[in-house]
């Protein structure tokens, strides 16, 4: 049904102010229409039907004035998601190069720009359709998801969504090895610029610091080298073994390509 008409539901039901989030996926301007499929595979078997008139079309994406009735359409619904997000809340719209720089503009105009969170950039495909047969403009790989919060009360838990280390990446990361594996030597001693903690300077297996001290309290540090995660230079200057089975990987980014376009049988969705 029309999301219109559900989210005035929801407001005269007392939702307003009490949504944490919204993702929308709304039509893209493209100028066509989208049909239901009229047969699925089994094995080998393909079966078909004849669909009823009124479920033969999923939805239209065709618009009288172009691009200022697509915006018509869509301004109303994104004024009442507005309403009906919290304090904290966030939106996401997803978009593609048809409106997506319209669609900014609006939302920028509905939240205002000092709301906006993000741009996400979605690899949805290598191979764009009809790419190998455009020659004077580059084939479009990419989808935009906007988030915009309601307010700067919005929780974002971005520094605990990492993407695990490929094998080629802890190789590069952690070049060196012992008989516990791999490491990258990190600093155990603090620097001169953290300032002197004369409670952090102790001798360790004949090694004391400056004035500024260990990064550990003695106890603390005993562990870490029973552990096998303290090492020594040429030099002897002590430094911390960090391993990759305490990565917790790489930071996300806007750039989102390493989630693949969805399969339904032999079609894309």
């Amino acid at each position: 049904g029309d999301n219109l008409l559900v989210m005035q539901a929801l407001l005269a039901q007392g939702y307003e102010g009490q949504i944490d989030l919204i993702y929308i996926d709304p039509p893209f301007n493209t100028g066509e229409n989208f049909n239901f499929p009229n047969s699925v595979s089994i094995g080998e078997t393909k079966l078909e039907t004849e669909l009823p008139i009124a479920e033969r079309l999923a939805y239209s994406d065709t618009w009288a004035r172009g691009v200022d009735s697509f915006l018509d359409m869509l301004y109303p619904r994104i004024q009442l998601m507005r309403r009906l997000l919290s304090d904290k809340g966030i939106l996401f719209v997803h978009c593609d190069v048809n409106a997506s720089h319209y669609i900014k503009i609006m939302l920028d105009e509905l939240f205002g720009r000092e709301n906006f969170v993000n741009e996400i950039v979605w690899k949805r495909t290598n191979n764009p359709k009809g790419s190998q047969y455009e020659s004077k403009k580059f084939g479009v790989s990419t989808d935009s998801i906007f988030i915009y919060s309601k307010s700067f009360k919005y929780t974002f838990n971005v520094n605990v969504i990492r993407t695990p280390l490929t094998e080629d990446e802890i190789g590069e990361k952690y070049p060196n090895k012992d008989e516990k594996g791999r490491y990258y030597p990190g600093p155990v001693i603090r620097s001169k610029s953290m300032g002197e903690r004369p409670n952090l300077v102790y001798e360790y297996k004949k090694y004391k610091p400056g004035p500024w001290g260990w990064r550990l309290k003695k106890e603390e540090l005993i562990k870490l080298d029973g552990n096998g995660d303290l090492g020594w230079s040429s030099t002897g200057s002590p430094f911390r073994k960090l391993r990759p089975e305490n990565d917790l990987g790489k930071p996300m980014f806007n750039l989102w390509d390493d989630i693949n376009r969805l399969y339904s049988g032999n079609e894309f969705l």
